[in-house]
């Protein structure tokens, strides 16, 4: 009789899409980051619109971003930043000012390693 491992991947599946896009924890303050990020149909975080070209080779320019949705739930300053992934990588720093839905724009920086 084979022994099925579909359960185990599935609830694997699940606990990593569950915590993908949680608040960060701060070390520092031992306490939760108060913003979110938008998220996606499956929970993961997706940018609302990417900007410029990327081509292998090439590094990334003025036009190169992508715009995110954050639920700013406290004003102050922020920075925001994904890692580095196919050389390159996206950040951006600002102030809120207000609570509330916010789109942030995070500039691209790196050189694509891979088309």
């Amino acid at each position: 009789m084979k022994k099925s491992y579909w359960p185990i991947l599935l609830l694997i599946a699940l606990v990593s899409i569950f915590f993908s896009c949680q608040k960060e924890f701060s070390i520092e303050v031992g306490d939760t980051l108060p913003n979110t990020l938008g998220r996606g149909n499956a929970g993961q975080c997706l940018p609302l619109t990417v900007g410029g070209t990327y081509f292998m080779g090439k590094d990334l320019g003025d036009t190169n971003f992508i715009e995110v949705q954050v639920a700013v739930n406290t004003i102050g300053a922020y920075t925001i930043s994904t890692e580095t992934i196919n050389g390159y990588s996206f950040s951006g720093t600002g102030t809120f000012s207000d609570t509330g839905r916010v789109l942030v724009r995070l500039a691209g920086t790196g050189t694509p390693a891979a088309a």
